[in-house]
């Protein structure tokens, strides 16, 4: 619909003004009036196409083909697109149903006005085409005439309001849908996460039937080895007691032994004891004879082959 050519135009004036003569109405309604009441009466089928004469302008201000054309085609035009308003509004999702039955409702009002003022525009055409013939009945028409703004009016307010519901339900549906989509990406996104998770799945599924086999397989070679290391333990036990039973058997030798080298060592304590004292003896007796010999051998070369002391005694003595 042509919005910038209709928003020039009232409302009430797009469903109800019979053209630009209108507001010559209550100026020339007064003037009609006393034309035709009076032995000069004008004939109105004379003047049916002069709207320059006063008294007529307002009889015929509305009785154009084109504008009531140009109504019809403007009627048929909000019809279309409040249609097809409504069916973008019914397209909504089940979060805007309140929105939509509301649209449905006003869109309704909206046919019952545009009714209302179709039966209205009739009433007048009637009243205008009887008040040509019968002047008794101008008063009853000026006062629908009176009537018809303060109607238009409200009818337009009513309009406009119901223009502002439709843009608000627009509004509404506009943002649902956002939601929607915003809903279906993140629906996407999900589906794609799960289907990662499937493949991933099924990745660790086949591993873990890798796994089982691998495990099996540990399991039979255990059992095998268990028998085998059953059958060497039995061996070992055995020749453990058959040592065992060696070790008690050649227990008392052992400890025979172990009392003759006790007695061995204090022998040998003993001997070194006695070996101890002899060697102290023996480099006492040394110092002793090469003092003697030193000093009875001084002007000579007195070594220690002089004192016809044995080689082996001082080896051993470590004289």
């Amino acid at each position: 619909m042509n919005m910038q050519r209709l928003a020039s135009v009232p409302i009430w004036a797009q469903f109800c003004s019979p053209g630009p003569a209108i507001s010559a109405i209550p100026a020339q309604r007064e003037v009609g009036r006393q034309q035709n009441r009076g032995p000069h009466r004008v004939d109105m089928s004379t003047v049916a196409h002069d709207r320059s004469r006063p008294g007529t302008a307002y009889v015929f201000a509305s009785i154009d083909a084109r504008q009531y054309h140009q109504h019809d085609q403007d009627s048929s035009i909000v019809k279309e697109e409040l249609q097809r308003y409504g069916k973008k509004v019914d397209a909504m999702n089940a979060q805007s149903q309140a929105l939509a039955i509301e649209k449905a409702h006003l869109r309704s009002q909206i046919a019952t006005l545009t009714a209302n003022v179709a039966d209205k525009d009739k009433k007048l055409e009637r009243m205008r085409a009887k008040s040509a013939n019968t002047n008794s009945k101008h008063d009853d028409a000026d006062t629908e005439l009176n009537d018809l703004p303060f109607k238009s009016a409200q009818k337009d307010t009513r309009i406009a309001k119901l223009e502002e519901d439709l843009k608000q339900a627009n509004e509404g549906w506009r943002y649902y849908h956002q939601k929607s989509e915003a809903a279906r990406t993140d629906r996407d996104i999900l589906r794609s996460e799960c289907e990662s998770l499937r493949s991933s799945m099924h990745a660790s599924e086949a591993e873990m039937k890798s796994k089982d086999k691998q495990i099996a397989k540990l399991q039979a070679s255990n059992q095998s080895w268990k028998g085998s290391y059953d059958q060497w333990m039995k061996k070992l036990t055995g020749e453990a007691a058959d040592m065992q039973g060696q070790i008690e058997s050649l227990q008392p030798e052992r400890e025979a032994l172990f009392s003759t080298m006790d007695k061995r060592k204090e022998q040998i304590a003993r001997l070194e004891r006695k070996s101890g004292k002899v060697i102290g003896e023996a480099r006492k007796w040394k110092r002793k004879w090469k003092e003697a010999w030193a000093s009875h051998n001084r002007d000579s070369d007195a070594t220690d082959e002089n004192l016809n002391i044995p080689e082996n005694i001082l080896s051993q003595t470590n004289l």
